[in-house]
């Protein structure tokens, strides 16, 4: 199963004078299990994208169809939403309920579920995102830190068992060490639950590190995709639209300039300290 993108076009006030089209003629597909990266500068159409995926817009032009169930039918559009989790940016300022439980229990009982079952759901997903719920499951969102936040808001979208786990820009307003842990979960949520992962970031080492595809969206066009290898190796067609390219990237092109004769694809520091000590 996978979600199936076709010809994906989508105008903020479409049929009007005053017409924005923020995505044109976008086809690919996200297979299951996969970690992709989506990149592009601002205002290259990667939130409405995100947003795309899971019903929240519909499209305008061609089709989204997640595990078969195309979101311009409105019944579809509904067992499509249930598959794709959709995390915003700031997550955490949707966090509304008195308790951190019957926050992240709000979802599930959206689906339909008990009450018994939504808040069984949401101990689970606490405890699959680090926050113990007998520490957690009673106090209020306020009372938790940032990062605490971002993890109650991320629960709350894990309650409801997506299969699809849609991110934009996940690590936005966080510290380094915030990133790190974010990016260290949801390499644990895949590994566990075996959920598909995409992800908006405008790092790009943490997408070289983590995707196994990247998709380049340049005025709500599909510009590139591939791996991060591939991709990351168009160093100047990126560089054109305003992308930078990972350290490791930049580094590895440095030292070529200098004679040095390293392999091609590197992307992660750890490949490039593995090039430079190899033979030795």
């Amino acid at each position: 199963m996978s979600i199936l993108i076709e010809q994906l076009t989508y105008a903020y006030m479409a049929g009007s004078a005053e017409a924005v089209t923020a995505l044109a003629d976008v086809s690919l597909t996200i297979g299951e299990g996969e970690f992709l990266g989506v990149i592009g500068h601002t205002g290259s159409g990667k939130s409405t994208f995100m947003q795309l995926l899971n019903g929240l817009l519909l499209p305008t032009g061609g089709s989204v169809v997640v595990d078969g169930f195309d979101t311009r039918d409105k019944k579809q559009c509904r067992s499509a939403r249930a598959l794709v989790g959709l995390v915003f940016q700031y997550p955490e300022y949707q966090l509304f309920e008195e308790t951190v439980a019957r926050d992240v229990a709000f979802g599930p009982k959206n689906l339909g579920l008990s009450e018994e079952e939504a808040r069984a759901r949401a101990l689970e997903a606490l405890t699959l995102v680090g926050l113990d719920p007998a520490r957690f499951a009673e106090k209020s969102p306020f009372d938790l830190s940032g990062g605490e936040k971002r993890r109650a808001a991320l629960a709350g979208i894990l309650a409801m068992r997506p299969k699809y786990l849609a991110l934009d820009e996940p690590m936005a307003g966080l510290d380094p060490r915030g990133r790190r842990q974010v990016l260290a979960l949801l390499q644990q949520l895949r590994q566990e639950t075996g959920c598909t992962i995409i992800m908006v970031s405008h790092s790009m080492d943490d997408v070289a590190r983590y995707a196994e595809r990247i998709a380049v969206l340049d005025h709500g066009r599909l510009a590139m995709l591939g791996t991060p290898a591939a991709v990351f190796s168009e160093m100047e067609t990126l560089r054109d639209m305003g992308l930078s390219v990972p350290q490791a990237t930049t580094l590895a092109a440095l030292l070529r300039a200098r004679g040095l004769a390293l392999p091609a694809g590197i992307v992660r520091m750890d490949q490039l300290r593995d090039a430079l000590t190899a033979g030795r």
